[in-house]
């Protein structure tokens, strides 16, 4: 019989393990470490998931970890804030590697960055299996101009389908981008399309490269209002 474990355990060689699945993917592809990354990701989440008192002991850190995140995020990870995302519902391993971004530096926010090194790994893990299992909350914009909607529906479909999915929830992941807010959507598209130091994507780079500001203005509306 296996013994249930609780995050602490489950969690306690998380980075050894990363950093060793990393090394050795070192010949491969970037894609091929990324994809071995966040299947690394993915089991650390499953063990918990899978262990009925390793979910309810990480609902609870979670819960209280997310004391961090409430005036921005919202108590239950929806934002009130037009340029701040939610995180209710996010995909645990797409949320997840964002927060190893910005502990390890590889994305870079003035306030987010601190934030995510004061967490440990375990508080890391509890906080998105917490997101992960909330309702995301979102009032449809009844002023959308349909035909910037038409718009915005063709250029998803023709460039975001793959990864993120015909709801925009996000493929096994990939960012839940549905009904975020939509300053928030512009925002991140252009700052991908004109890549900086701050936070670099290769994959979203090149997608973003072909995008137009209104473009960018169609995409937000649609996914914004996007359910």
């Amino acid at each position: 019989m296996v013994k249930a474990m609780y995050p602490t355990r489950i969690i306690s060689n998380y980075f050894n393990l990363a950093i060793s699945l990393v090394l050795l993917s070192f010949p491969l592809t970037a894609a091929c470490a990324d994809e071995a990354l966040a299947k690394v990701l993915q089991d650390r989440i499953d063990q918990v998931k899978q262990d009925p008192k390793a979910m309810k002991a990480a609902m609870a850190k979670g819960k209280e970890a997310a004391g961090f995140c409430v005036l921005c995020h919202g108590e239950t990870g929806n934002s009130s804030k037009a340029e701040v995302p939610h995180l209710a519902g996010q995909n645990p391993v797409y949320l997840l590697d964002q927060l190893e971004r910005f502990t390890d530096g590889s994305r870079d926010d003035f306030i987010m960055s601190p934030l995510a090194k004061k967490l440990t790994p375990d508080d890391k893990v509890a906080l998105v299996v917490y997101y992960a299992n909330q309702r995301r909350l979102a009032n449809v914009a009844s002023n959308a101009d349909p035909a910037l909607l038409v718009r915005g529906q063709e250029i998803f479909e023709k460039n975001c389908i793959s990864c993120h999915g015909d709801d925009g929830r996000g493929k096994e992941g990939y960012a839940y981008i549905a009904a975020l807010p939509e300053k928030y959507i512009a925002g991140t598209l252009t700052r991908f399309r004109e890549p900086n130091s701050h936070r670099i994507n290769v994959l979203m780079a090149a997608a973003a490269s072909t995008l137009s500001n209104e473009d960018i203005d169609a995409l937000a509306a649609y996914l914004s209002n996007l359910r």
